[in-house]
């Protein structure tokens, strides 16, 4: 991911939660070296967890749709 890429939108906060989500699911891995205990800190605030889980189904459903077509 370049750096170009993590600039979040500024049309509604819903397009910012939305980016922000797929940056922190993208670059997890990363965070999770600079922070070993960002699991237990996501799982502190309360549905972020289901909230990160639910993008990530979305996303992947999206991928798997277009590159059918």
């Amino acid at each position: 991911m370049t750096d170009s890429a993590l600039t979040l939108p500024s049309k509604s906060e819903k397009d910012i939660r939305e980016s922000a989500k797929t940056v922190f699911l993208e670059e997890y891995d990363k965070l999770l070296e600079s922070d070993p205990m960002l699991e237990e800190k996501v799982f502190k605030v309360k549905g972020l967890m289901s909230e990160l889980l639910t993008h990530r189904k979305k996303k992947t459903k999206r991928r798997r749709r277009s590159s059918i077509t």
